[in-house]
């Protein structure tokens, strides 16, 4: 009997031995480029015998001391009788981040006809469950019911944010993960512009390292104004002498606090408090601002910007437009489809993004902080 079982255990050994290699090679094996394909033609419905497909571009990053994780990058170049398609992907640790069909030249070729836009919507992630083995997808499912045609709705469900905007130009549907009161960027998204089409899926790309809120907004506002009593910036003239600024008025009445998230290590989310300073008048550079962010799990100061404009001076009855990038403002990142697609590398940047008529002062400014005599309360 003992002989039968010590040949029975030797037996499942070896077989387990047998099976883990198969296993290994299989998700190590994953190839994102025949996933892709798989994804425009079983989730997209794009009809792929109708084109000429060619790999236009293939980009793999493998991991590192800093980065942890592999990255890859697919482009295909399709071509049919009526249409030119670009499609591309971006996988993580060979998960699907987004992917990106635009059109070209002409409209898609799909295996079937295509319905209005809330139902395109239900079948695309009925698919994408499908696809994936997702069941979670279910809850976003049913949000849609909540929508009514040529209607836009924001409703908070659970601990989701969901959003469905349409115009004439675009249509975005998404879902943000919210907890105490906090957005974080782990979403999903579908927007369609014309005939192009920006799949996003960042659920699992983010960990939330903390949701604690210990630091209340005007505790967060008071240690701002702490900060930045030690706080000063050079601006740099070119061929002049710089300018060192140390002595700056704060407007108290003007200040505004917004509870966001942010990477403290990759990937890994926090609550912060992005607060603004307005100032009393145009400082040397043209800053009109001081932005100041603390983390709301501990009270720590992690940065602060100032804030300038470049071109003409706005007149006394306007206020120059800050916007940040799209992490800093995740409450408004569906407003506009294509930062759908791009919020995926805002994460990887944390300087503060200006508006387009402003000049980034990063190169003309260099920024001081002097550490209090008091310690700051958290």
């Amino acid at each position: 009997m003992k002989k039968r079982f010590r040949k029975f255990v030797l037996f499942l050994i070896v077989a387990v031995m047998l099976m883990l290699p198969k296993a290994c090679a299989f998700s190590i094996g994953v190839d994102v480029k025949d996933k892709t394909l798989s994804f425009l033609r079983d989730v997209l419905e794009l009809d792929l015998s109708k084109y000429m497909i060619k790999l236009s571009d293939y980009f793999i990053e493998y991991p590192d001391e800093v980065t942890k994780n592999l990255r890859e990058d697919v482009t295909y170049s399709l071509e049919g009788a009526n249409s030119q398609i670009r499609a591309s992907c971006l996988f993580i640790n060979k998960s699907m981040i987004y992917c990106r069909m635009y059109a070209e030249q002409g409209a898609p070729t799909y295996v079937h006809a295509q319905g209005n836009i809330i139902n395109r919507v239900r079948n695309i992630l009925e698919r994408y469950r499908d696809w994936s083995g997702d069941s979670s997808l279910n809850e976003m499912l049913e949000m849609l019911t909540l929508v009514e045609p040529r209607k836009n709705v924001t409703v908070v469900v659970g601990t989701w944010r969901f959003t469905f905007k349409t115009t004439p130009e675009f249509t975005d549907v998404s879902w943000l993960y919210m907890l105490n009161g906090v957005t974080y960027p782990n979403c999903l998204g579908v927007s369609f512009v014309g005939n192009n089409v920006y799949f996003l899926d960042e659920r699992k790309l983010y960990t939330i390292g903390s949701a604690d809120v210990k630091t209340s907004k005007d505790d967060a506002i008071a240690i701002a104004l702490k900060y930045v009593e030690n706080y000063s910036f050079e601006i740099f003239m070119g061929d002049q002498p710089s300018i060192v600024v140390d002595d700056f008025g704060v407007v108290k009445e003007k200040i505004t606090a917004e509870l966001l998230s942010w990477p403290r290590e990759e990937y890994m989310l926090y609550p912060y408090w992005k607060v603004d300073l307005p100032l009393d008048k145009l400082y040397p550079g043209n800053i009109y601002e001081i932005c100041v962010n603390i983390w709301a799990d501990t009270g720590e100061v992690f940065r602060c910007v100032p804030l300038g404009f470049g071109g003409s001076l706005p007149t006394q009855d306007s206020q120059p437009e800050q916007t940040t990038n799209s992490q800093e403002n995740t409450l408004e990142w569906t407003l506009t489809p294509v930062v759908v697609f791009l919020i995926v590398f805002a994460i990887a940047t944390s300087a503060l993004i200006i508006h387009k008529w402003k000049k980034p002062l990063s190169h003309h400014l260099k920024q001081r902080h002097n550490p209090p005599s008091q310690p700051m309360s958290d």
